[in-house]
């Protein structure tokens, strides 16, 4: 089994799926990992550990664990076909292990929340990416972006106000603090 740690969430060249990049320990490179955009948009949350709410085979896999006494140890994604994978859960008893066959997507948000770690059956069962420093999208008015005439107003106010030592609202701190 080969050890991958998710990398980045993105959408596929079609704009239909997202794709899960799932990077390899001394690689440069990233396995793919298709996924629908409900799915891709799940777990883009939980990796940047914003979920709110879990979906119900989180709660059930814990409920299930804890009834019989056993630990969810790791994830891993198994292979059916080319470009087809599973998800499974293994989870340990004592010296008895159990593999848990359940939807990949939900398995790996399950192993994102929970810090399991993620493993993959096969090398061959999905397409590789060179793996790329990912960019944060920054939100910054375009270049040559007008300010509109109002808000032009309010800012020169503001700083106007500044320069002479008072708060927008005409409150001169200076003169209050000198007593």
């Amino acid at each position: 089994m080969v050890p991958v740690f998710p990398y980045h969430i993105r959408r596929s060249d079609s704009g239909h799926f997202g794709e899960l990049l799932l990077s390899l320990e001394d690689r440069k490179s990233a396995m793919v990992l298709q996924l629908t955009l409900e799915q891709a948009r799940i777990l883009a949350v939980e990796m940047r550990g914003l979920a709110t709410d879990h979906c119900t085979l989180h709660h059930l896999a814990m409920a299930i664990a804890r009834t019989v006494g056993a630990s969810i140890i790791r994830v891993v994604i198994k292979g059916v076909d080319v470009g087809q994978v599973i998800g499974v859960m293994r989870l340990e008893h004592g010296q008895k292990r159990y593999d848990v066959t359940v939807d990949v997507a939900a398995a790996l948000a399950m192993a994102l929340h929970l810090g399991l770690p993620i493993y993959m059956d096969s090398m061959d069962l999905l397409r590789e990416d060179r793996l790329e420093p990912v960019q944060e999208e920054v939100d910054e008015a375009p270049a040559g972006a007008q300010i509109p005439q109002a808000f032009r107003e309010v800012i020169e106010a503001i700083e106007m106000h500044e320069e002479e030592g008072e708060n927008p609202e005409g409150h001169n701190y200076d003169s209050e603090n000198q007593s």
